[in-house]
């Protein structure tokens, strides 16, 4: 019977993560693309970039605020892009300094934007993320840090 409430509870947070994840108009995110891809894949960083754009990929969706009664959620948003051998291939530290050079370029403080298909839902750009086969590395607004994961 345990066993049976927690898979109902499992299900039931999928349900309300997948529904959540369905009010996002992602196109009103992707048109900001081009802007990123054009500051950052023209430069002196392009050699070291695999892809000629950036891509989205959702991170969480959780209640954000509270109007009229009304929960309002918010979902984040990192910006990806797959990066060669030579960048694979420099020491800790300069692999640092790129993504935090990229994310800075970027000017990723904050943004944010109205993105419900149906009903008010914020989207916010969170985050870089460079990714190197199975190796991510991973720098958010909130840490201001890079950090690798494998």
């Amino acid at each position: 019977m345990v066993y049976f409430k927690r898979i109902l509870g499992i299900l039931f947070l999928l349900l309300i993560l997948t529904a959540c994840s369905e009010n996002i108009d992602q196109s009103i995110l992707k048109s900001k693309l081009p802007s990123f891809n054009e500051q950052i894949l023209n430069g002196d960083l392009s050699k070291f970039f695999v892809d000629k754009e950036f891509t989205l990929s959702q991170k969480e969706t959780y209640p954000f605020e509270k109007i009229e009664g009304k929960i309002i959620y918010a979902t984040d948003f990192n910006l990806s892009i797959n990066v060669n051998e030579e960048f694979e291939q420099l020491t800790k530290i300069e692999k640092e300094n790129i993504v935090k050079r990229t994310f800075e370029t970027l000017g990723l403080t904050n943004i944010g934007t109205n993105c419900g298909i149906k009903e008010d839902h914020a989207c916010f750009i969170s985050g870089l993320e460079f990714q190197y086969e199975n190796k991510r590395y991973v720098i958010t607004l909130k840490d201001k840090k890079v950090e690798v994961f494998e």
